[in-house]
């Protein structure tokens, strides 16, 4: 486990991973708890960078997929 300043972080467990990815099937939902959980204070900072990689990954996602479309309807 990390410490930061001082205090003991624990890791995140199993249901809460299960519920985390139950949450994010659900159209719409699943955006604003991704920015929740990454921006947020008091969340846990494993989950917090989880969900910032996620952001980041989506991000460029949605950019190749654009270009896909672009290049495939050209």
């Amino acid at each position: 486990m990390y410490r930061i300043d001082e205090e003991i972080i624990p890791p995140v467990s199993i249901f809460e991973w299960l519920v985390t990815f139950f949450i994010l099937i659900i159209p719409g939902l699943n955006l604003i708890m991704l920015l929740f959980w990454a921006f947020a204070k008091g969340i846990n900072p494993n989950k917090s960078n989880w969900a910032k990689a996620m952001i980041v990954f989506s991000a460029v996602g949605v950019v190749f997929w654009f270009l896909f479309l672009r290049v495939l309807f050209k």
